[in-house]
């Protein structure tokens, strides 16, 4: 069961606000049902590539190009910064 939907539609159907993941609620922010808070935390969360290591580079370099890529051009905190 995906608890995001439910919990969104209660949120729709009653006076209420939460977290939700952006691409869950656009349509609802784009067709005004549903607003940003002013002034509240913004959370993001981590995204993984996991690969085998038996993945063939040359089909594997282009892949992890572009997904570099989509990241840098969305502004998503590219490259991460160091740890210390």
């Amino acid at each position: 069961m995906e608890l995001g939907s439910v919990g969104l539609n209660y949120l729709l159907a009653n006076r209420a606000s939460g977290y939700f993941p952006k691409r869950l609620v656009a349509p609802h922010l784009a067709g005004g049902a549903l607003k940003i808070a002013p002034k509240t935390p913004v959370f993001h969360y981590p995204a993984h590539v996991v690969y085998s290591n038996d993945a063939h580079p040359d089909l594997l370099a282009p892949i992890l190009k572009n997904l570099r890529k989509i990241v840098v051009d969305q502004n998503l905190n590219w490259p991460p910064p160091k740890l210390t």
